[in-house]
């Protein structure tokens, strides 16, 4: 199964559509925050695909959630943005 996963889209969905279009047999897409408006446009443009979306710390005024586990062809993923988790790429290579 190929799975696409975005992060931190900040406004710009239509790059995040034509990733969608060029991998056409992606049946799921893993959101992991910044963009809360973007994956609503991107769930109205793909209403077949699967979609799975988290909070991240520039998405204020919505429900989305901030962790989330799913599990898909027996695996179980846990989605998160990092920042409720306390995850900083300035940390990991500290």
């Amino acid at each position: 199964m190929k799975i696409l996963v975005f992060s931190d889209s900040h406004g710009n969905d239509h790059r995040m559509a034509l990733a969608v279009k060029k991998h056409k047999t992606a049946e799921v897409i893993i959101f992991c925050g910044d963009g809360h408006r973007d994956i609503e446009d991107l769930q109205r443009t793909f209403p077949k695909k699967k979609i799975f979306a988290v909070r991240g710390n520039c998405d204020w005024c919505n429900d989305l959630p901030l962790l989330m586990t799913v599990e898909i062809c027996g695996k179980r993923i846990m989605i998160t943005h990092g920042h409720a988790q306390y995850v900083s790429p300035f940390r990991a290579y500290a």
